[in-house]
């Protein structure tokens, strides 16, 4: 019940603190919706009804097409994920060249209309790719598809100050995407076919190497395949098939080069391929006509050119004539060679052959007859596809065309204001809590308190430097009778309170005590607190030993005014000989302090130094030397070696920066060390380096303190 009605307090004094800014903040709301509703322009919003049919729909087989299934549903959801997409919205955007549109188009906002008036700068409008992203932006904001229940109807509708123009370009869209849809289904179609098309390429390779492995087989083992079959008929049919190939080739040949000397008109190459009289006399002519171009004038050159030209189409002709006869013997070489691999096939089988021998020709010649099989297959297929790409259709269509409303759809001008007085008192609310308890820091102790529920040991104003001091802490010995030295003292005596605590002392009587001084951020003054307080602690004699387990940051030695060739990290790491392990502990020069230093920013995974067994052997061995071990760690936000340190602590300083460190990082910081904490740990807060230091209040104590040497 405490805890309940403390909450409500605390809620009743966030909104007492915060109240001018929530008042603010909802008269601001009702003052923007009420210049809203005068300028927003009247919307009015139009739809068109479309009915989806998943159903696949086969022209070439009406009966053939599937009907619905239980994948509908998620059909229809995506079919209104379609008619919304960029893809339709940005080609209605250029069929209705809505670039140029009053309403949608590109144009100067109230901002840049301000600047240009203002001639602060110049102000120029998007083009091309960037003017159409433009106007998607804004057609995107008018434009809502939906479907209608768990129906197969998806409706359309666009928002627009012209009831006209919501029609229309309901209607746009619409159309737009049912072409769309059934582009889809042409360049899928085609897609299809041109895979379908390079797999038929690839099967025809796959016979033509079939049918080179059967004849290279039959060729390399023909001796043997007459030996044993001893058969003069299949002797003569290989005789035969050499003879063809033979004759084939050469023709082959001799077409090839035809065809090549006739696309560079090189007239004496295919005299001497063909040999005839008639091309030989052309040639000749040819000849004759050129070197009396290289001697007669002018004029009669002309002629002359005119009667070559007559000659090459001759030539031409001539040349065209013979290989269109070579091509037809090429052919029916070609048959019959055809013709006598299927004699040589059927003699085979025939032949008393092994059936070793006969096993390996029948596996061949299976796998010249499944590629040719496959070729057809794929082959026809390929040749529907190409017949498919003429025939798709859509699988939506209209039911219902948008038509003009006559009443606009917005605004609501009562719900408007009462909305708006609602989200006032709503978003100040929110923002009197964040500004309370996220972006603002801490000012009080009573804040820290009621937000991460920890005790705060003192509140540390901001100190000067004194001269020739080379770090904060130097005031616990300059000026003992200080106001800082006390703080320090009191965060001495809360720490040995805790510690003294019964449960503690009959858990473990000779409990070790060791301090972990941590916070949340950098700069937040923990290097400094951490060797104020073990300063304190050696001042008042008690053995005590400060160790800089900040490896990523290392600055404690920096403040003793010390350097050393090593640092903790090498010890940790175990790379350290008893000399050099000697100069990184050291005893400070202005207190009876011992120090455990570091010397420089690791390079390597400091986690998995602090979590070494040689940290916990180091604490434990200090425990029995030292009556006090502080532990000065890196922040909990930055890295994650403070929460393993946080399992080797009696107690915890927490150290906050006043008005600084934002309280939601102090609280998510907080959170995770109480979750790695031992259960008896107990953790202190100190808000350090406070600027207003409450005059006031200290001027009537100021004779108690000595801030300077009198």
């Amino acid at each position: 019940m405490k805890e309940e009605v403390f909450d409500i307090r605390q809620l009743l004094g966030v909104v007492r603190r915060q109240r001018k800014l929530i008042i603010a903040t909802i008269i601001l709301v009702l003052a923007l919706a009420t210049i809203a509703l005068f300028a927003i322009k009247p919307e009015y919003r139009s739809s068109s009804l479309v009915l989806v049919d998943p159903s696949r729909k086969d022209l070439l087989d009406p009966g053939n097409g599937s009907g619905y299934s239980n994948t509908d549903s998620a059909r229809v959801d995506s079919e209104v994920e379609m008619a919304h997409s960029d893809r339709v919205l940005v080609d209605v955007i250029r069929k209705e060249n809505l670039v140029s549109d009053s309403e949608f188009g590109v144009k100067l906002g109230l901002k840049d209309k301000v600047l240009t008036l203002l001639r602060v700068g110049d102000t120029e409008l998007p083009t091309g790719e960037q003017a159409v992203l433009s106007v998607l932006r804004k057609l995107q904001q008018n434009v809502e598809v939906k479907r209608k229940g768990l129906t197969y109807l998806i409706t359309v509708s666009v928002g627009s100050v012209d009831p006209n123009k919501a029609a229309h370009l309901a209607n746009a869209i619409t159309n737009t995407y049912i072409e769309n849809q059934v582009q889809a289904k042409i360049d899928n179609t085609r897609m299809s076919r041109d895979v379908v098309a390079r797999e038929v390429t690839q099967a025809q390779e796959a016979i033509i190497a079939a049918d080179r492995a059967y004849e290279t087989f039959l060729n390399q083992n023909k001796e043997m395949i007459l030996d044993e079959a001893g058969s003069d008929e299949l002797r003569a049919v290989f005789e035969n098939i050499e003879t063809l190939s033979t004759i084939q080739m050469a023709r082959q040949t001799t077409l090839e080069n035809l065809n090549q000397d006739l696309q560079q008109e090189n007239w004496d190459g295919i005299l001497s391929e063909l040999g005839s009289e008639a091309i030989q006399q052309l040639v000749q002519q040819r000849k004759t006509l050129e070197r009396r171009l290289q001697t007669e004038d002018q004029e009669m050159a002309v002629d002359l050119r005119g009667e070559l030209d007559r000659i090459d189409a001759q030539l031409r002709s001539e040349a065209q004539n013979s290989i269109n006869a070579l091509r037809t013997q090429v052919n029916s070489d070609t048959n019959e060679l055809k013709t006598a691999k299927t004699n040589l096939d059927v003699a085979l089988n025939q032949s008393n052959l092994p059936t070793e021998i006969l096993a390996q020709i029948y596996g061949l010649r299976q796998t010249s007859n499944l590629a040719t099989t496959q070729y057809r297959t794929l082959l026809a297929r390929s040749k529907a596809l190409d017949t498919e790409l003429s025939l798709q259709v859509a699988d939506s269509r209209v039911v219902s065309a948008a038509f003009p409303p006559s009443l606009p759809s917005y605004p609501n001008k009562k719900l408007v204001v009462l909305l708006a007085l609602f989200a006032g008192l709503g978003v100040g609310l929110g923002l009197a809590f964040v500004y309370e308890f996220f972006i603002g820091g801490f000012l009080s102790e009573a804040q820290i308190e009621d937000t991460i529920k920890t005790p705060v040991a003192a509140v540390i104003g901001k100190e000067n430097l004194p001269p020739q001091a080379t770090s904060i802490a130097d005031i616990l010995v300059l000026f003992p009778l200080s106001r800082y030295s006390e703080t320090m003292k009191r965060v001495q005596i809360a720490i040995h309170h805790s510690l003294r605590a019964p449960q503690r002392q009959s858990q473990d009587p000779q409990r070790r005590k060791v301090t972990l001084v941590t916070s949340t951020l950098p700069s937040e003054g923990k290097t400094t607190i951490a060797l104020s307080l073990a300063r304190s602690y050696a001042i008042a004699g008690q053995r005590t030993l400060i160790i800089d387990c900040d490896l990523r940051k290392p600055s404690l030695h920096k403040q003793l005014g010390k350097t050393t060739p090593k640092g903790i990290d090498d010890f940790l790491a175990g790379n350290l000989t008893t000399d050099i392990l000697s100069s990184i502990v050291t005893t400070d020069e202005k207190s009876p302090l011992t120090a455990f230093l570091g010397n420089r920013a690791v390079r390597r995974s400091t986690d998995q130094l602090v979590t070494k067994v040689a940290l916990a052997r180091l604490i434990e061995i200090a425990s029995q030397l030292f009556d006090h071990i502080i532990i000065d760690s890196p922040p909990v936000d930055s890295v994650v070696d403070a929460l393993y340190l946080a399992e080797q602590a009696d107690t915890v300083v927490y150290v906050i920066r006043w008005a600084k460190t934002p309280s939601r990082l102090v609280r998510k910081s907080v959170e995770m060390l109480k979750r790695v904490k031992r259960e008896d740990t107990q953790i202190f807060a100190i808000l350090n380096l406070k600027e207003d230091n409450d005059s006031n209040y200290y001027s009537n104590y100021s004779g108690y303190y000595r801030e300077k040497d009198s």
